[in-house]
């Protein structure tokens, strides 16, 4: 993400590729601070050049939830074309370390899901 003379021209297809089938708005998930790509998708409105609206996530992968940068794109991307609507936290654990969301409990153990999701363990 960060070569923008790569990135940039390959997003630009990607969008023109959604907008051939009749896609105006897509939702994007990126890693912890987007790479930076923030900044391009804020140009990129500025000049115009966005032909879908993009609300995307930032799903912490290298380092907790980051408050601070959630604020900042909340505030720096809020106009038409551009919008950050969160954070994301994948759920589905791992079933060989007992952090699978299962219906039944495991059979070695007396849990639907070790995993604490929501203060619940």
């Amino acid at each position: 993400m960060n070569e923008r003379d790569f990135s940039v021209p390959e997003f630009k297809n990607y969008l023109s590729m959604m907008n051939s089938r009749g896609i105006t708005s897509i939702k994007e998930m990126g890693f912890d601070d987007y790479y930076d790509f923030t900044e391009v998708l804020k140009e990129l409105e500025e000049k115009e050049e966005l032909t879908a609206r993009v609300h995307f996530m930032s799903q912490p992968v290298s380092a907790l939830m980051n408050l601070e940068y959630g604020q900042k794109m909340r505030n720096m991307l809020k106009d038409e074309f551009v919008r950050f609507s969160g954070f994301n936290q994948m759920t589905d654990g791992s079933i060989s370390q007992l952090k699978g969301d299962m219906k039944q409990p495991y059979l070695c153990k007396n849990t639907c899901c070790a995993k604490n999701v929501n203060g619940k363990a």
